[in-house]
């Protein structure tokens, strides 16, 4: 059963520069601050543990 209020049609914003930029904000904001760093990346690796995508 689809969603009622989905549009087939529905075209998604080009968000590729966007994230792009995101992530390098992301990556210097990390390489400043290693506890930061540490966190961010058990996070990651316990998302990739309990197999979230």
């Amino acid at each position: 059963m689809g969603l009622t209020w989905r549009d087939e049609n529905t075209r998604l914003p080009y968000n590729l520069t966007l994230a792009h930029a995101r992530l390098v904000q992301l990556k210097k904001k990390l390489s400043r601050d290693s506890e930061l760093h540490k966190k961010y990346a058990a996070s990651v690796n316990d998302y990739i543990d309990k197999g979230s995508n």
